[in-house]
């Protein structure tokens, strides 16, 4: 059984969908489970919150490899994840980290992931990290200049962080 967090995103969604069409058993974590209804049939779903470790427990019985992505800040969401996967018995993490984790000196998100891949090299778990420079949906935050001006605007920079 393959866990996967993220589920309802653009990329744990996706990467649940090919799992599932390629014959793996998966089982979907999600906060909100009426956000589960874009799963495909077949997918498990398990409610849980990486800020709550107290629900992984249930969610990773049976769960032998993990697909793990953490959106919020800082490193508690990834110990949490660790920590449970450890307690339940599985054997690896595939965590998306970034390319900024590898490049010295790390710009502010890559120290962040790089913080959360030195628990998950601790942790005596096999682990795989996915270190992509950028990703497709991070386009998104472009729409809306590119209606308005044609131009893509990156001002993420200027939002407050989303609070959870």
């Amino acid at each position: 059984m393959i866990l996967v967090t993220g589920a309802t995103g653009h990329i744990g969604g996706e990467i649940a969908r090919i799992l599932s069409e390629t014959g793996n058993d998966v089982r979907a974590l999600v906060r909100d489970p009426a956000r589960a209804d874009s799963l495909p049939p077949g997918v498990e779903i398990a409610v849980g919150d990486l800020d709550r470790p107290e629900t992984l427990t249930a969610a990773l019985a049976g769960v032998d490899r993990i697909f793990h992505m953490q959106a919020s800040h800082g490193t508690a969401q990834t110990t949490a994840m660790v920590d449970a996967a450890k307690q339940a018995g599985a054997q690896r993490i595939v965590a998306l980290s970034s390319m900024g984790a590898a490049v010295s000196p790390p710009p502010i998100m890559g120290t962040w992931f790089l913080a959360r891949e030195e628990i998950l090299g601790k942790s005596g778990l096999e682990i795989t990290l996915l270190r992509p420079s950028t990703l497709m949906s991070n386009a998104l935050w472009w729409r809306q200049s590119i209606r308005d001006s044609g131009t893509i605007v990156d001002n993420r920079r200027s939002r407050p962080p989303v609070e959870r």
